[in-house]
């Protein structure tokens, strides 16, 4: 969770909220791919044209037809899709063994500890008057309400609770639909816009998505 999280984070310093959210969904297609080591499941057909779909899609989206030329920001936010496939798998392994309270408050300590020491050794030290009037400025307190009331807090807390109930690829389906509220919040919120390419690109992972968890059962003669 925390390499997600930090992973993300700066990320969106060097990349675009559209192609973060397209990118951290190709989560989804790395699930099935997890689940072989860690449940010994079989991978079926249907996942691997899901990963070729989206590799084609994240090198439409992401190189925007200039050749292979990674951006730094899309780099990040692929590693951070990895850690986050690898959150959802586990999560799927132990959210039926443990309280989700507990789980989840654990997960949460061990983040925040991880985020204390990296904030130390990375970010700029302030003196302690700067630092309370920055924690008080009313932006910070809007993010957050946002990041850590919403996304953070509830939403982990809710998908740690639902996974004692379901199956980690249905998990990740339903998580199939961050890349399309994040391409909204882009374009609402950040003037964001999306090209020809990497629109076709977007709709290839959205694809991809869907083709790796979609339950194809052969059709009933009768």
């Amino acid at each position: 969770m925390f390499g997600g999280y930090a992973f993300q984070t700066i990320g969106l310093l060097y990349t675009t909220t559209t192609n973060t959210g397209f990118i951290t969904g190709l989560s989804v297609v790395l699930v099935p791919f997890l689940m072989v080591l860690l449940a010994k499941e079989r991978l079926q057909g249907q996942t691997w044209i899901a990963a070729l779909l989206a590799l084609l899609g994240l090198y439409m989206l992401t190189f925007n037809g200039q050749g292979f030329h990674w951006n730094l920001g899309d780099v990040l936010v692929l590693l951070c899709a990895i850690c986050f496939a690898m959150h959802i798998a586990l999560t799927g392994r132990y959210a039926k063994l443990h309280d989700t309270i507990a789980l989840v408050t654990m997960q949460f300590a061990v983040v925040g500890v991880l985020a204390l020491f990296s904030s130390l050794l990375l970010e700029p030290i302030m003196l302690p008057a700067e630092l309370f009037a920055a924690v008080l400025a009313p932006k910070v307190w809007f993010a957050f309400l946002v990041s850590i009331g919403l996304s953070t807090g509830f939403g982990f807390w809710a998908q740690t609770w639902s996974q004692q109930y379901t199956s980690p690829t249905r998990v990740a389906i339903i998580f199939a639909m961050e890349p399309v509220f994040a391409a909204i919040t882009g374009v609402a919120f950040a003037n964001e816009k999306l090209g020809q390419l990497a629109l076709w690109g977007s709709m290839c992972i959205f694809l991809s998505m869907i083709i790796a968890e979609w339950k194809w059962r052969p059709r009933e003669v009768h």
